[in-house]
């Protein structure tokens, strides 16, 4: 997988405009388990909006400080400022198109709240056709200041289909 699609499959992870009605609550301390969904849905949905306008500083703001991207096409970013510049690179020569997303599970201990889900995204880099990529992914959420944000975010590709 080529940096590109896996910086759109990363992106992709991150852009749910809606959870699926069946993720669960499991465990719930605190914020209670809808409260926590409907916060992070805004947060997805505003960071969507910033990675489709290409705004590399506004993206990373949806992102802990001492956040870490694990995608296995990248090397391992640690912190916002990383994250940052990594997607300004990206978006230079590349637009991200959009995406769809399934979230199968939503916990949510305290002021932590762990996801996990399948998702399928679509990207273009500069003077090549549209390609598009699908994953699975955890995302850790951390609820800073009352405003959750990514903190761990570890994508996969599916496995190839036999």
């Amino acid at each position: 997988m080529s940096r590109r699609i896996a910086v759109a499959a990363m992106i992709a992870a991150l852009g749910l405009t809606a959870l699926d009605a069946g993720a669960q609550g499991v465990k719930q301390q605190g914020a209670s388990v809808a409260a926590a969904r409907g916060a992070t849905n805004k947060s997805w949905d505003e960071l969507l909006s910033a990675a489709k306008a290409g705004d590399a500083t506004k993206t990373s703001t949806y992102y802990t400080t001492d956040a870490v991207i694990i995608d296995p096409a990248m090397a391992t970013l640690r912190g916002r400022a990383n994250i940052e510049k990594m997607m300004k690179e990206w978006f230079a020569s590349s637009k991200f198109l959009g995406m769809t997303r399934q979230a199968s599970t939503f916990e949510v201990y305290g002021d932590v709240a762990i996801e996990t889900g399948t998702n399928s995204a679509s990207m273009q880099e500069k003077g090549k056709p549209v390609s598009k990529s699908d994953g699975r992914y955890t995302i850790l959420w951390k609820n800073v200041d009352g405003k959750w944000l990514v903190h761990r975010d570890v994508t996969t590709p599916m496995p190839p289909k036999q």
